[in-house]
C-alpha cells in the first residue's frame, strides 16, 4: 500500500494513538515519532505515542530526552476511548506490545515478517526486506513534502544505524538512501552523544553477569543471566557476544518478571534466526520472531518452571543449529576459564 492509502484510512481520525512494541528500541521510537510529526501536519488531527515496558538502555533514553520525543505510557491513556490505534516496528499478534486483543488497529507498518492478524487492519505496510521501520516512515516523510525537521532527522539516522549495525546487518538500497537523504538534516552533536551516551554502574554489572555465566559449544556462544533489570539488555549482551572469534551463533537468557526473554545472533545471512526462534517457543506460552541474522523471544513461565524451560530451550535451540548430540550444560566450556584444561 502507497503512503497515499494510509492517509485516506486515517482521514476521518481525529484522535490517533501510535504504539510501538514493549520495551520500544531505537527504530520503535524514531518511526513512531516521525509518523507523528507527519500524521499531526497532514491530518491535523491529536496524535500521541504509547509505551509498554521498560526504556532501560541509557542510549534510548537520551534519544527520547535530547531529541524532545514525548512517550506515554500506555496504562495513562483509557484504551476504552474512541480513537484510532497505529502499531509501527511491530504486529498484532506478536506478543510483543499490549495493543488490546480485540483492538483492530487502523494501521500497521513493520519490516518483519507479515503476520495473519496484520492482513485485518484496513492499512498496512510491511516491507521484511527492509532494514529499518524507520527507513518506511521516513520514505512517507520524503513524500509527504513536509520540511524535514533536524530532531526528526536525527531519530531516523539513529533508528536506521541501531537496527542495521551502521548499514552493515541487513541493509538494503532503501535503507542507505534514507539514510544520506535525511544525514544533511541531522543533529550530528546530538546524534554522537545519545551513541555515546553514558551508562550506568548497573549495565557493567549485567555485563559482567553475561560475561561470567557464558559458555562455548564449538561454534555457538550462550549466555543464561538469570534476573534482569530490564529486559533489552538480553539483545544488548547478544550483540556483543557474537562478536567472539571463531562464533557463528550467540544466544542470551534472562528472566524479567514471569517471562524468560531469550535473543539470538548470528553471522550467517542466510540462517533465518526469526523463523529458529519462531520454533524454540512452539509448544510453550511464548512468542517470538526476527530476521535472518538476529531474533528475540520471550516465554510466559511459573517461578518453579524457570531452570527446566530455560534449559530445555538451550537444548533445542544447539539441535537447531545442528548439534543433536549436546545433552547437558556440562558439554560447555566457559568463556572465561576458571583453570588449566578449559577449551577456550
Amino acid at each position: 500500500m502507497a503512503f497515499s492509502d494510509l492517509i485516506e484510512k486515517l482521514g476521518d481520525c481525529k484522535n490517533i494513538l501510535i504504539m510501538t512494541h514493549d520495551h520500544p528500541d531505537p527504530d520503535g521510537i524514531a518511526s513512531a515519532a516521525a509518523l507523528q510529526y507527519i500524521l499531526r501536519d497532514l491530518l491535523k488531527a491529536r496524535v500521541k505515542l504509547a509505551y509498554s515496558g521498560i526504556i532501560g538502555r541509557a542510549e534510548n533514553r537520551a534519544m527520547i530526552n535530547n531529541l524532545k520525543i514525548k512517550l506515554t505510557p500506555l496504562e495513562k491513556f483509557d484504551m476504552t476511548r474512541e480513537r484510532c490505534f497505529i502499531l509501527v516496528d511491530t504486529q498484532p499478534g506478536t506478543g510483543n506490545n499490549s495493543i488490546p486483543d480485540n483492538v483492530i488497529p487502523v494501521a500497521v507498518i513493520d519490516h518483519h515478517r507479515t503476520r495473519k492478524r496484520t492482513r485485518k487492519s484496513p492499512f498496512y505496510d510491511v516491507r521484511d526486506k527492509y532494514g529499518a521501520s524507520s527507513t518506511i516512515v521516513a520514505e512517507y516523510l520524503f513524500e509527504s513534502g513536509l520540511p524535514v525537521r533536524s530532531n526528526i532527522a536525527t531519530a531516523l539516522i539513529y533508528g536506521i544505524t541501531s537496527e542495521t549495525q551502521d548499514l552493515g546487518r541487513k541493509a538494503i538500497q532503501a535503507d542507505i538512501d534514507a539514510y544520506f537523504r535525511l544525514f544533511p538534516r541531522a543533529n550530528k552533536k546530538l546524534l554522537s552523544q545519545i551513541e555515546r551516551q553514558r551508562v550506568s554502574r548497573e549495565y557493567f554489572k549485567m555485563l559482567g553477569k553475561a560475561i561470567e555465566n557464558a559458555y562455548v559449544y564449538r561454534n555457538a556462544i550462550c549466555s543464561c543471566m538469570g534476573e534482569v533489570p530490564f529486559p533489552d539488555i538480553i539483545p544488548q549482551m547478544a550483540d556483543l557476544l557474537i562478536h567472539l572469534e571463531r562464533m557463528t551463533w550467540a544466544i542470551a537468557l534472562g528472566f524479567f518478571g514471569d517471562r524468560l526473554i531469550l535473543s539470538i545472533r548470528t553471522t550467517n545471512t542466510k540462517a533465518h534466526a526469526g523463523k529458529l526462534a519462531e520454533k524454540l517457543v512452539r509448544g510453550v506460552d511464548g512468542t517470538a520472531g526476527g530476521h535472518d541474522m538476529l531474533a528475540g523471544g520471550q516465554v510466559r513461565l511459573a517461578l518453579d518452571e524457570r531452570e527446566r524451560v530455560q534449559g530445555a530451550i538451550l537444548k533445542k535451540f544447539m539441535k537447531l543449529i545442528g548439534y543433536a548430540e549436546f545433552k547437558e550444560f556440562s558439554s560447555l566450556s566457559p568463556l572465561v576459564p576458571s583453570g588449566k584444561g578449559d577449551k577456550v
